[in-house]
């Protein structure tokens, strides 16, 4: 991952010259996402607007967990995803 560049969306030349259709981003299914709140890495703002691609999208934010949140509790993630999958 890379900082946010200044200015106008991207100024990123090869970014901008890339188009994809909107079709193609959405994800059409029942999606589980766990996302931890103190994730230095894959900061919460990334959720906003996720829903809009994901409109099946269940989120689960899990506090005072980082980006190893499958490591710092096993057991809670588990959890969810047993829920999740039934």
């Amino acid at each position: 991952m890379r900082p946010p560049r200044p200015g106008p969306p991207h100024n990123d030349p090869a970014a901008a010259a890339v188009t994809i259709p909107r079709e193609m981003l959405e994800v059409h299914l029942p999606t589980l996402v766990i996302w931890a709140t103190d994730d230095t890495v894959l900061p919460p703002a990334l959720l906003d607007g996720l829903d809009d691609f994901v409109p099946q999208m269940m989120l689960r934010r899990v506090g005072g967990a980082t980006h190893w949140i499958v490591h710092e509790q096993p057991e809670l993630v588990a959890s969810y995803l047993q829920q999740f999958l039934r």
